[in-house]
């Protein structure tokens, strides 16, 4: 009789501790749940934002138009392309049809070689946007056949353009330019930038435009 009832005993605290066991498992598969939910929305945020940011502007970039304008075309850009100079001319009539919609923003990138490499251009570039010269300045070179770079045809061209010389050359051989052209250079790496131009509409990379018309084409979503 004992035996019979301290198993029934027993069988009372082993279905009491089931009964426990059981609500702690569920609690921790809510609360694991609940928190891999939390992480996944965290996760979303962060990638959402990285989106947002994954093309920084710096005080230093050349921007045309508008800053307010809700359409940002940013263009890495080098000043012995020929393909840029082409796109500068169908930018420059975008941004006179759309003044208030649409601004350029220009990202120095120096990857040509030949006919000479086009680093020295990009450091005047950098000096004359100092001083607010910075479109004067890209007219006149991309209006030059250009087979060589020296320095005194850049020192011509920036005082063609009214450039105070004295500033400018303390700006050309300073450490300035060459770091902002390097930032240039290490984002288009992390954004696998491979050639110029490469253009970017509100932060999402498209295929360069043959035509003012293809460019409308692309903005008209926005415009």
């Amino acid at each position: 009789m004992q035996s019979s009832v301290l198993h029934t005993k027993h069988i009372i605290v082993l279905g009491v501790l089931v009964v426990i066991t059981s609500i702690l498992v569920f609690t921790s598969i809510k609360t694991y749940r609940t928190t891999l939910n939390l992480n996944q929305d965290k996760e979303q945020t962060d990638d959402s934002q990285d989106e947002l940011d994954i093309i920084p502007i710096s005080s230093n970039d050349p921007i045309q138009g508008v800053r307010t304008a809700p359409i940002t075309i940013i263009g890495f850009q080098d000043f012995l392309c020929e393909t840029c100079r082409v796109q500068t001319s169908y930018i420059k009539e975008l941004l006179q049809k759309y003044p208030t919609q649409v601004k350029f923003i220009w990202k120095d990138l120096s990857i040509s070689t030949i006919p000479a490499s086009s680093e020295m251009i990009h450091i005047y570039g950098y000096c004359m946007n100092k001083q607010q010269k910075f479109e004067a300045f890209k007219t006149a070179i991309f209006s030059e056949v250009i087979t060589s770079v020296t320095q005194p045809l850049l020192d011509t061209l920036a005082q063609s353009q009214g450039a105070d010389m004295n500033v400018l050359l303390a700006c050309v051989n300073s450490t300035e330019p060459f770091e902002h052209i390097e930032k240039n250079k290490q984002l288009a790496r992390a954004l696998q930038i491979q050639r110029t131009p490469t253009f970017f509409v509100n932060g999402t990379q498209i295929q360069i435009p043959a035509s003012v018309f293809e460019w409308e084409q692309i903005l008209m979503r926005d415009i």
